[in-house]
């Protein structure tokens, strides 16, 4: 068993949008998990390995040797800002386990303005509020030889394209 936690960009401390609004969707099995050659996933990750030490190959999704699991609270947050209005934060995702494409709907989320340009996609107060995805992959036979991977919010800014 192992885990992938993604973190998901959100606006910068300017209103910009690091995220588009809407949905977007990535392939997890071939982005973080498979290995695509030399040991490194499609996207330059180490790829997984299995307790043998061998690495997790393409074929393996189709032939069941992997079961890929994703969770997100999804999140409806409506509340009013000082200079009058609203702001209202829209999150949603949807694993299909069929394909291991993840889908992530994000609308208006708003870092908490305490944001430095390094760290934009962050919100710096509540750690907690950082929209992340929680991955869990269970590898036939795989035991404990792989340490879990977080992708921050920058390198999914970059696997998005935004």
């Amino acid at each position: 068993m192992n885990q992938i936690i993604l973190e998901i960009p959100v606006t910068d401390t300017y209103g910009n949008k690091t995220f588009l609004d809407g949905y977007s969707g990535i392939n997890i099995f071939s982005n973080f998990i498979a290995e695509s050659s030399d040991g490194k996933t499609a996207t330059g990750f180490t790829a997984m390995k299995y307790y043998d030490g061998s690495y997790v190959q393409i074929e393996d999704f189709d032939n069941n040797k992997v079961k890929i699991t994703a969770s997100l609270q999804s999140i409806v947050n409506q509340y009013a800002v000082s200079m009058g209005g609203t702001i209202n934060d829209y999150i949603g995702m949807y694993y299909d386990p069929e394909t291991s494409l993840l889908s992530v709907y994000v609308s208006d989320m708003y870092d908490d303005g305490n944001g430095s340009a390094p760290r934009a996609y962050h919100s710096n107060l509540m750690v907690s509020l950082n929209m992340k995805v929680l991955i869990t992959v269970f590898l036939k036979k795989a035991m404990f030889k792989n340490i879990s991977i977080e992708i921050n919010a920058a390198q999914m800014g970059n696997l998005l394209g935004i």
